[in-house]
């Protein structure tokens, strides 16, 4: 069944056929969860250092989803299976979980599941006892991020945007 939500092209279909490989494995994240940029930096950079070999390894993709007016910022991640075992350690650093399954949107025209969605697909989420489910918490651990996020670049000599 297609997800009346998703505007699919050839391109993002070759993306979902990627992921499903046996070798692969999926994060999920919304884009604008606190803590996911920050995951996603130390990921890419501990384990897929850009301008070496093992970033090509590394897919990143933006993904609007479901279709306008609804649609949310989610970022997908397609890697070598052989990196979970080292995503707990970046869990950890980060101060996220990964949740089994996909994120599912009930609407009044159905139930539509995330279009990457197989048994190799995580959710990057906050751990249960994470600031940001205190109150006011989300924009505590996004000011946090963005210090970290800020002081990392300059670290690596990066211009900060």
């Amino acid at each position: 069944m297609t997800d009346p939500h998703l505007d699919t092209t050839s391109s993002l279909e070759d993306l979902i056929a990627q992921s499903k490989q046996p070798d692969k494995l999926t994060l999920v994240s919304l884009a604008t969860r606190p803590g996911a940029l920050r995951f996603m930096t130390l990921l890419e950079w501990q384990y897929f250092t850009p301008q070496t070999p093992a970033n090509t390894e590394f897919q990143f993709i933006i993904l609007k989803w479901p279709k306008p007016p609804d649609a949310l910022v989610w970022t997908v991640a397609i890697l070598p299976l052989a990196i979970q075992p080292h995503l707990a350690a970046v869990c950890e650093d980060s101060g996220m979980r990964l949740g089994d399954g996909v994120p599912t949107i009930f609407d009044s025209r159905g139930i539509h599941r995330f279009p990457f969605d197989h048994d190799r697909v995580f959710t990057l989420e906050n751990n249960p006892d994470s600031p940001v489910y205190l109150p006011h918490g989300d924009t505590f651990v996004r000011d946090e991020e963005q210090r970290w996020l800020k002081q990392f670049y300059q670290e690596k000599g990066l211009p900060w945007p």
